[in-house]
């Protein structure tokens, strides 16, 4: 996974505004573990582009595990809005409602 980071974080330097390296940096940084490091790539990802609807349902789902309840739910709902067929936003939005 280390290599993976390695590799998302190089394409970055080379191209900046690569949104699907931000995106799959932050996904490898979430499988390790590391939670700021990943929100802060998915962030980063939404400063160039605020309209992609995976990173603000990647966002939800960090901080559905961090406890920021409302937060998560709201970045649910944003990438519903933003992408209405992303089944993923719906089944956490329908977990999290439905344990809270």
């Amino acid at each position: 996974m280390q290599g993976a980071i390695t590799s998302f974080s190089e394409a970055i330097r080379l191209q900046p505004d690569y949104i699907a390296a931000y995106n799959q940096l932050g996904n490898a940084l979430h499988g390790l573990g590391q939670m700021e490091q990943a929100l802060a790539a998915y962030q980063k990802l939404l400063l160039i582009n605020p309209n992609v609807a995976q990173a603000h349902c990647n966002l939800g789902a960090i901080w559905q595990i961090q406890g920021k309840v409302e937060e998560a739910i709201a970045a649910y709902q944003l990438a519903i809005q933003l992408k209405p067929d992303l089944a993923a936003a719906h089944q956490n939005l329908a977990n999290l409602v439905g344990n809270k």
